[in-house]
């Protein structure tokens, strides 16, 4: 019966990790990560425990010999939310994304009457891909 229980639970866990990321998406229109800042597809879902916040950069324009052209950036991964067991744990990346990234979390939290136990800052971090040379 314990088994069973466990796994129920880890179930309504990525049911609500995956509703609260959908609904960052439709709100913000931001896309979702998985582990490492990796996109997530748009149709499928990020684990079950975790998912990331992405927020796009605007093209950079530039110009070679009067030719222009513009080249995509790597959005910013603006933090994670990460659930084990019955705690929350909130990762920002960068000082100057705490305010969003915790306000949007924050408050898709509330419906769930839950808050982060505890928050973590990180360096500034981009999305990765999934077959990047180092």
């Amino acid at each position: 019966m314990k088994n069973n229980l466990a796994s129920l639970n880890e179930f309504l866990s990525f049911l609500d990790m995956h509703r609260i990321a959908n609904e960052i998406r439709k709100e913000k229109g931001y896309d979702i990560a998985g582990y490492m800042g990796i996109r997530v597809p748009k149709g499928k879902q990020s684990p079950c425990n975790m998912f990331g916040i992405l927020r796009e950069n605007e093209p950079l324009e530039k110009s070679i010999l009067g030719i222009k052209y513009t080249q995509p950036q790597r959005a910013d991964l603006l933090g994670e939310l990460w659930k084990e067991d019955e705690r929350i744990l909130l990762k920002v990346f960068g000082e100057r994304n705490y305010r969003e990234a915790s306000g949007l979390i924050k408050k898709h939290l509330r419906d769930y009457k839950i808050k982060p136990e505890k928050i973590v800052f990180m360096d500034e971090e981009k999305e990765r891909y999934l077959h990047e040379v180092a």
